[in-house]
């Protein structure tokens, strides 16, 4: 049977175990991405850094599988080079959602080739990176595994508040690293009297 998540009845209770994570909403076009420490001491985890690196085809004229290809080395570059920034922080990245029978989706391998990106990225930097898929990210951060984005956004804003503009792809890295300590149980509640 498989485990039941559910978000801290209030974020202001909570108390991390002390961890820094950098997590990553693989895409072939935007790969978001967000480095958030995690302290015991309080309950507002602290955003050290984020952003999203967009990727297009080279040249423009490379398309199908090798443009995917191409696309997922610029990727690799990238996150190789960014998670070299960071010392002791452990590396989450989203799975892909099997899109094989999705009709909105143009690049059935983009998921799949962004994500190897970023966990080859991870090992070649003496990370064992950590997968969350997007429906328990999602059950840890909104108690629903389908939230909508503008629910990831609002539950986001009363874990961080003040976190401003955000695009999705930042937002849905938070929610990894988010979904990830609470899926790891790196975290208690505390009720404050």
């Amino acid at each position: 049977m498989a485990k039941k998540y559910k978000r801290p009845a209030e974020w202001r209770h909570v108390r991390w175990t002390h961890t820094q994570v950098l997590a990553f909403d693989p895409a072939l076009a935007n790969t978001g991405w967000a480095c958030v420490t995690f302290h015991s001491a309080f309950a507002t985890p602290v955003i050290v850094a984020r952003g999203t690196f967009t990727t297009a085809p080279e040249d423009g004229s490379t398309v199908g599988i090798l443009g995917s290809l191409e696309r997922g080395d610029l990727i690799y570059s990238f996150t190789d080079s960014l998670i070299s920034q960071f010392e002791g922080v452990t590396i989450v990245h989203e799975v892909p959602v099997n899109q094989a029978n999705a009709t909105f989706v143009r690049k059935v391998e983009g998921g799949p080739v962004s994500a190897m990106a970023v966990r080859a990225a991870a090992r070649n930097n003496g990370h064992v990176p950590e997968p969350i898929e997007v429906q328990t990210w999602k059950k840890c951060l909104c108690n629903d595994g389908h939230a909508t984005k503008e629910a990831v956004a609002v539950a986001l804003g009363e874990v961080f508040p003040g976190l401003g503009r955000s695009n999705e792809h930042v937002r849905d890295a938070l929610g990894c690293a988010l979904g990830w300590m609470i899926k790891a149980e790196r975290w208690s509640e505390h009720a404050t009297s």
